[in-house]
């Protein structure tokens, strides 16, 4: 995109928070491990126990609500992903110092939800990752676009918090899941009952952060016998109302809660209040990924146009305990922000992708202090392939 490569009058491209508030976070030596997995979680997995064993447990998992559990093969037992260079896609490993990964997938067909969790005994990590929105996936486009929300109860004399409805219902298909293959369980089969000196983290991308938020924010409330130590998430629209921020505020889990954005990422300033006709950009981010030629006819700066007076901020709805948790990373392309400064729609669709070299979080991450502050997977530019 050489629209990108020229952006030198962009100063919303390159904004990004000072390096120190990184280094004084708590979770800032998992955020690397976070990445890594949020990337990963879009590869394909297939099952290795066999056809008795994963019907076996198709069925125990029927029990708690439907879906699938099951273990699948992790190629040398690293984790990997497709990075690119513009359009040209590669496999990589984007945590190259650790060898001895395990995978089971905790899934939902219903609604197109996977969530996977890597284990390292190694590190003494136990990542579980939920799978952002899939382009062409009609059903995470549904659960996107529902904007109802659903009363939650918090108790202790917390006032209700109105949560995203669509990602509740999504989330509670395959939570009862994640929380027994926690806890152990007939799943120790798969390698559950995650030791007491292990880490747990949540994390995920896109629609994937918002389920892996929310998820932490309900194994606290229904306190859960295991429980996430930390959640890290890349671009995750707003899920709830501000009691529920005020909730975590008062329980000291600001500490235990990272979110990475990209400034001109519109995906996280979501749900809007008014916008710019948003179906029409995804079916032309939608056209460009099916028909590259077709889209390339008139010019990306044609796409990339606008001014952004369509679009308006919701204030009913919040970021979990607000800048405090936010680590922002550039982009390197023009896109949406709160002050519609260098607005392209089509931009900040593509400030919003995880899997770009020359842009979105994979360039911010790379780009960033986060690969110093890193402690376990040993990120670096290294794991893009070569321009």
């Amino acid at each position: 995109f050489p629209e990108c490569a020229t952006l030198v009058d962009c100063k919303s491209c390159y904004k990004h928070s000072d390096d120190a508030s990184l280094q004084q976070h708590p979770v800032a030596p998992l955020v690397g491990v976070a990445w890594a997995s949020s990337l990963s979680v879009y590869s394909a997995a297939k099952p290795t126990s066999g056809w008795l064993a994963n019907k076996l447990t198709d069925e125990f998992s029927g029990l708690l609500g439907g879906g699938k559990v099951g273990d699948s093969a992790l190629k040398g037992q690293t984790l990997s992903g497709q990075v690119g260079v513009g359009m040209h896609d590669q496999d990589a490993s984007p945590c190259p110092n650790i060898g001895d990964w395990e995978q089971v997938m905790l899934n939902d067909d219903k609604d197109n939800i996977h969530a996977r969790v890597f284990k390292s005994h190694s590190a003494k990590l136990a990542v579980v990752v939920f799978r952002g929105t899939q382009m062409f996936s009609m059903k995470n486009w549904q659960v996107d676009a529902d904007l109802e929300r659903a009363t939650l109860s918090l108790g202790d004399g917390f006032p209700d918090t109105e949560v995203h409805e669509g990602f509740l219902t999504s989330l509670r298909r395959i939570l009862p899941r994640v929380k027994t293959w926690l806890n152990g369980s007939f799943f120790s089969l798969f390698g559950g009952s995650i030791p007491k000196d292990w880490t747990v983290l949540f994390t995920g991308h896109s629609l994937g952060g918002a389920l892996a938020t929310l998820a932490m924010s309900l194994a606290y409330l229904e306190d859960w016998q295991r429980k996430p130590d930390a959640v890290i998430v890349f671009g995750a629209p707003r899920i709830a109302d501000s009691v529920l921020g005020a909730w975590w505020k008062a329980r000291g889990m600001c500490s235990r809660i990272l979110r990475v954005n990209t400034y001109n990422d519109v995906i996280h300033y979501m749900p809007l209040k008014t916008a710019f006709k948003w179906w029409e950009v995804a079916q032309q981010v939608m056209g460009c990924a099916s028909d590259l030629s077709s889209c390339m006819n008139g010019g990306l700066s044609k796409l990339m146009a606008g001014s952004g007076s369509g679009t308006s901020f919701s204030s009913k709805w919040d970021h979990i305990c607000g800048n405090e948790s936010e680590f922002v990373v550039p982009s390197a392309v023009k896109g949406v922000n709160q002050e519609l400064d260098d607005f392209s729609a089509l931009g900040g669709a593509m400030a919003h992708f995880i899997d770009n070299c020359k842009y979105g979080y994979t360039y911010g991450v790379l780009g960033s202090s986060i690969v110093e502050a890193d402690r376990y997977c040993g990120i670096s530019k290294s794991i893009c392939p070569a321009a």
